[in-house]
């Protein structure tokens, strides 16, 4: 119960901060550093990113730019190698835009910690402009339509009868 109790006050905590504009982590986005509470773009970093929004709106996949990248021995904010998923993730990243959306997941519960995406549970909260963007909004909404029209080319059978062409 108590733990609940301090859970509950967390939460209301970090409610107003985000209601205030403000988020309640820095974590570092390939891209961005952290200086004097904002985002500010490391340039060399930025031309990665740009490059991978490009490369899969011409038409690269995931793992064709993620092999080029470590090529050139471009690497994540760990120092390790881009992996696809990295990819994914920077691909749908709207952080890119300048813009910031608090409240994208939430622990569930305060006992097992689990983390899980929001999708409607909680009010999610925009920032225009918060910050220098990477890749400009209209280029974010044309990679996250082609990313829908990848994944609905990927589950549609290709000229065949049976359901489970094309899921091998």
């Amino acid at each position: 119960a108590e733990s609940e109790s301090i859970s509950e006050n967390i939460k209301w905590a970090i409610h107003k901060a985000f209601q205030n504009g403000s988020g309640n982590t820095r974590r570092r986005t390939l891209g961005y550093h952290w200086v004097d509470g904002k985002l500010t773009v490391i340039p060399e970093e930025a031309e990665a990113v740009k490059r991978i929004f490009a490369n899969f709106l011409a038409g690269g996949s995931h793992m064709k730019t993620a092999k080029e990248l470590a090529g050139e021995g471009i690497t994540s904010i760990n120092g390790k190698l881009i992996s696809v998923s990295a990819i994914g993730n920077i691909l749908r990243n709207i952080t890119y835009t300048g813009n910031t959306l608090l409240q994208k997941t939430f622990i569930q519960d305060p006992i097992s910690k689990k983390k899980v995406m929001n999708t409607g549970e909680l009010p999610q909260y925009f920032i225009e402009d918060d910050h220098p963007a990477v890749v400009t909004r209209q280029i974010f909404m044309a990679v996250q339509d082609e990313l829908k029209r990848r994944a609905k080319e990927k589950t549609q059978p290709v000229g065949s009868k049976s359901s489970f062409t094309g899921k091998i």
